[in-house]
């Protein structure tokens, strides 16, 4: 079939046209849109557009006709003597039932045009933008041409066979993209692209788009399949791009900035309770140009690939024991361990996460942008997406949250560079081989260890204490048994310059430290916000100068009306995912229910996943003392070896300890649990509950304990500091 194809007469001759207003808004293009509606010779609305048109009353006419099953008007709007068209659910779409319904007037000779134009459809939900893309497969072979206008778009199909279409470059950006339509190989040919282009076969239920420059008005295409055909409009193409955009945002309850933990949790939340909501998020590559995607860097680069590896380092140690427990047949010279194999693993188990979380973005009908945003004047975000094209989009809203979360520091030292972040670990393609971690915080330490376990010769840089915001006597143990494994501590000392040496890095430490030469350096000393690209100052969202990390109260609320903040990104907040999770659900439980709960900040369990873990609830026994007194706290204290390591005779069992901090009053109230062994996570869940509500020693003491198991060591506590009786758990049963 040969068709000759004008769409660009939507703007010439919009009064040759019915137009379809679709439900919502018509994207970014609204006073474009708005123009071709009032110019138009028939005017035909949803029932859902209705809502929509009302609000625009002073600066849009009113429809001829209003078609739909009115099951989304709202029942108080004066319909105008408009014609009611009631179309009843049936197997199609609103939008396929109207325009049936419009060539019906026409085929009626009750109406007479010579093409449908839709507003909207192409940038709201899903669902939506599918069926509006099967209503124009549908009419592909149809006399009158259906085209779509939305989001800086001008979409219609064209039939198998040649087309010809007329194209105005003045008003087009010079893009267009072409989406096969049917479940089979197509092919596609043309003059006036910059490039021909050979569509790939599609899997059941995927778009396939090849973007092109137009680089001619008349574009000659041949294709052995229909095919949706898209060209991106230059809207008042004689205005600057922002000016153009200002007057253009498209419209959202709720805008989401960061598509991490916090920003997801409050998104998916949000959408639930009904909000039109957008979602922005990108990543900015590594030094060493890697990038990640939707999930942030729990899900990425952080909770998940390294609980994953710290997992595998235990497997490790499990085959190193198995012959005690019986199991022949393991020869020990001969296991060894695959780098590649396990960072291959991990990381499709990443790539897998990421894939869940936009398919629960699609369901749940929010618009993700894989794009960075900027705050402009007026508190509407400008957003660049993050491929190549960098289009820009305005978007408005009355309600925006920043969930960019942090990224690791690089020293302020020459070479640094040459060294890696944990953002690059996870990926590396060749084996760590001999590292250096510098830092002495939770991720430095989690990282030598699984490193170790893992047969890498690992140093560890600690220029202060480490673990500072944790108990010291359980990072005692840590440390220790972090040594026992192989790790090397070096501290006291800073590391002066990096310098290439051949495949390695060559270290220059300070204080006489001397130099050393290393396969990797990983630099795990702190992490930080990167919001530069935001301009904040642009709104005067208020920061900590120093931390540079961003001020808010107990509401989420920052210093700008409108605008709020959850997770790492906020001052003072505990940096972990779970309670950026529980921030951003209760944000929106607050802004779209009647819900006033917020988050309680103190009292909140965490574990350090080193080989031999550490977990916490409440105040450590040096907090403990600082705000009670020294008499006016009792420590119970024990160390006791795990079940599992009898057997084996696994010398960790040396270094497990648990510690319990309780008033010396009548209440016996419990203010801090600490334990260091295996599974520590696991085992502090649970008391985490218990610690929320509120529980004495004597609750834990007069409980009865699961045996045998770990967790019953805090069940098992009778030994006090104080008392200076040996804490050394004696006998099993008795």
């Amino acid at each position: 079939m040969n068709r000759d194809f004008q769409p660009f007469e939507i703007f010439t001759k919009p009064e040759t046209s019915v137009s379809i207003w679709l439900n919502g808004e018509p994207g970014a293009i609204q006073k474009e849109a708005e123009n071709i509606w009032n110019s138009s010779k028939y005017r035909v609305a949803t029932d859902g557009a209705i809502n929509e048109i009302t609000k625009r009353h002073e600066s849009v006419e009113w429809p001829h006709a209003i078609c739909g099953d009115f099951d989304s008007i709202d029942k108080k709007i004066d319909l105008k003597g408009a014609k009611i068209i009631h179309l009843p659910d049936q197997d199609h779409t609103d939008l396929t039932k109207t325009i049936e319904w419009c060539l019906e007037q026409k085929n009626e000779k009750l109406w007479s045009f010579d093409r449908i134009t839709v507003l909207g459809g192409l940038n709201g939900r899903f669902d939506h933008t599918m069926s509006t893309l099967s209503t124009l497969v549908r009419f592909v072979q149809n006399e009158t041409p259906v085209v779509v206008l939305d989001s800086f778009n001008l979409v219609f199909s064209l039939p198998e066979g040649e087309s010809k279409i007329h194209v105005d470059l003045k008003k087009t950006t010079k893009m267009c993209g072409i989406i096969p339509i049917v479940q089979k190989e197509t092919i596609v040919t043309s003059n006036g692209l910059k490039y021909e282009m050979d569509c790939l076969p599609l899997a059941f239920g995927e778009l396939i788009s090849s973007s092109n420059e137009v680089v001619t008005n008349e574009i000659r295409l041949k294709s052995t399949a229909p095919l949706i055909f898209t060209i991106e409009i230059m809207m008042s193409h004689a205005q600057p791009t922002a000016r153009r955009l200002l007057s253009s945002a498209i419209h959202y309850d709720l805008i989401v900035i960061g598509g991490g933990s916090g920003g997801l949790s409050c998104s998916k939340r949000a959408a639930e309770l009904g909000a039109k909501v957008a979602l922005i998020d990108a990543v900015e590559p590594t030094p060493n140009g890697y990038a990640w995607g939707i999930g942030g860097t729990c899900a990425n680069v952080g909770c998940i690939p390294k609980k994953l590896m710290h997992q595998a380092a235990l497997v490790g140690k499990e085959l190193k024991q198995a012959e005690k427990y019986g199991w022949n047949g393991l020869d020990q010279s001969k296991i060894t361990h695959d780098w590649n194999s396990l960072s291959q693993v991990v990381n499709d188990r990443v790539k897998g996460n990421n894939w869940v979380y936009r398919v629960q973005l699609r369901d749940k009908g929010i618009k993700y942008y894989n794009a960075f945003a900027e705050f402009v004047e007026g508190g509407q975000i400008m957003i660049t997406t993050a491929d190549k094209k960098k289009t820009e989009t305005l978007l408005s809203s009355p309600n925006i949250l920043i969930a960019t979360g942090l990224r690791p520091r690089y020293p302020d030292i020459p070479g640094a560079l040459l060294g890696i972040t944990s953002d690059d670990l996870f990926t590396l393609k060749t084996v760590p081989g001999k590292t250096l971690v510098v830092g002495a915080g939770y991720v430095a330490l989690e990282c030598a260890g699984f490193l170790a376990g893992l047969n890498q010769d690992v140093e560890v840089l600690v220029r202060s204490r480490p673990l500072k915001e944790f108990d010291q006597d359980c990072v005692h143990f840590v440390m220790e048994q972090l040594k026992s494994s192989g790790v090397k501590v070096r501290e006291a000392v800073e590391v002066e310059k990096v310098e290439e040496s051949g495949d390695k890095k060559k270290v220059y430490f300070t204080k006489n430290g001397g130099v050393e030469e290393y396969d990797t350096v990983i630099w795990a000393a702190g992490r930080a916000p990167r919001m530069e690209r935001m301009k904040l100052e642009n709104i005067g969202v208020k920061r900590n100068e120093k931390s540079g990390k961003i001020l808010a109260d107990e509401f989420d609320k920052t210093s700008v009306h409108g605008i709020y903040a959850v997770g790492d990104i906020v001052e003072g907040r505990p940096e972990l995912t779970p309670l950026a999770i529980q921030s951003g659900k209760l944000l929106a439980d607050r802004l779209f229910s009647d819900s006033k709960q917020t988050v309680r900040f103190h009292g909140i369990a965490t574990t350090v996943f080193t080989p031999l873990e550490l977990s916490t609830v409440g105040l450590t026994e040096e907090e403990a003392k600082k705000k009670y007194g020294e008499d006016g706290i009792e420590v119970f204290h024990s160390h006791y070896t795990p079940f599992e390591y009898i057997v084996p005779q696994n010398k960790d069992g040396e270094f497990c300890y648990v510690k319990a901090i309780c008033l010396r009053d009548e209440t016996q109230k419990v203010v801090g649990l600490h334990f260091v062994g295996p599974n520590a996570a696991e085992v502090m869940q649970g008391y985490a509950v218990a610690f929320r509500v509120g529980i004495s020693i004597s609750d834990l003491q007069l409980t009865v304990a699961i045996h045998p198991c770990s967790s019953e060591e805090f069940i098992k506590l009778q030994v006090t500091k104080r008392s200076g009786k040996d804490p050394r758990v004696q006998g099993c049963c008795g």
